[in-house]
């Protein structure tokens, strides 16, 4: 992940023309681009609303379950939200799985983010949410 943010932080550098070891933060801020964590969980989201509204490939769509589809638990209150079961696993490596990751940034939004039913709207929302908690820890950029 480290190497991923140096190489962005180097395309930041380069598309502005400052000099390499000026602070980046700032640069970053100003074009309005997220840190590579933050963007993999932004990503992560757009694939899970895509896979509940039918947009994505069946295969990826299998991964997202809604909690409200399960039989077994009809008067839980997450089967009235609009979450997602994430399966459970027993190693680190396993969190980082497509069915594991996607449902859990999924479940981690506020839900006037994940009842949006228009896609580009939604999306918006969620680049200026994410790119919101970013700046308030400037650090992330480094």
């Amino acid at each position: 992940m480290q190497r991923l943010q140096a190489v962005q932080n180097a395309a930041a550098r380069l598309t502005v023309g400052v000099k390499k070891f000026d602070p980046v933060s700032h640069i970053l801020c100003d074009l309005h681009w997220l840190p590579a964590r933050q963007r993999i969980t932004l990503k992560l989201c757009v694939l899970a609303y895509k896979c509940l509204h039918g947009i994505a490939p069946p295969y990826l769509s299998e991964f997202h379950v809604s909690t409200s589809s399960q039989a077994s638990s009809p008067r839980l209150r997450s089967s009235s939200t609009n979450s997602l079961l994430v399966p459970r696993t027993r190693t680190c490596y396993g969190d980082r799985n497509i069915a594991v990751a996607s449902p859990a940034a999924w479940n981690d939004l506020p839900a006037e983010l994940t009842d949006s039913s228009n896609t580009t709207v939604r999306q918006k929302k969620l680049h200026h949410f994410i790119f919101a908690i970013t700046l308030s820890n400037l650090s992330l950029f480094e």
